[in-house]
């Protein structure tokens, strides 16, 4: 069996994808929003959550999944069409995330531009999982999971006595249009 699990794509999620949220998006949200740019990630998440809500509403009513929904609702080219679509917005949605890992591995782990004989093993291990069965994405995500938990927690933990809440206030003092401007810039997050 060559297929990976809805539980390990769940995971995979978990595992790697809220370290993406940590390189660039406070500061982001720290130059447009100030002081309230935790209500800014408020209103995105809430967005997320609301459409994911009404998409699995949508599906659930419809007894059927999302490409039989599309299928149905706009045929096999009108479908296909929208999941090209979907596609080009995820490929491009997809490059500010790869531009932050490579800022982070390239500010934090070198302080010269190594050679290229620095990155070929990541290069190669890379390439190699790649090609590999699926099955290989889905253990890696059942083995990584608890350590980003594990990693998140630590972090907030170490930086809960330090944190300064007074700088929160005064909220909405900068106007509403900031907060919102900030849920807007960071809604590719």
């Amino acid at each position: 069996m060559n297929q990976i699990k809805t539980r390990q794509i769940c995971l995979f999620f978990i595992a790697f994808l809220p370290i993406t949220k940590f390189f660039m998006l406070p500061s982001i949200l720290a130059e447009t929003a100030s002081e309230n740019m935790w209500i800014s990630s408020i209103i995105s998440f809430l967005m997320d959550l609301l459409t994911v809500l009404a998409l699995i509403f949508v599906c659930r009513k419809a007894n059927t999944n999302i490409y039989e929904l599309l299928e149905i609702n706009f045929g096999k080219v009108g479908k296909n069409i929208i999941l090209v679509l979907y596609l080009i917005f995820f490929l491009s949605k997809s490059i500010l995330p790869i531009n932050e890992q490579k800022e982070y591995i390239r500010i934090t782990f070198y302080e010269t531009m190594p050679s290229i004989t620095t990155f070929l093993p990541f290069f190669v291990v890379s390439f190699y999982f790649c090609i590999r069965r699926k099955k290989i994405i889905g253990r890696c995500a059942d083995i990584m999971w608890i350590s980003t938990i594990l990693g998140v927690v630590i972090l907030f933990a170490l930086s809960f006595p330090g944190a300064d809440f007074d700088a929160l206030r005064p909220i909405l003092a900068r106007g509403v249009e900031n907060v919102f401007l900030g849920a807007y810039r960071s809604s590719n997050w």
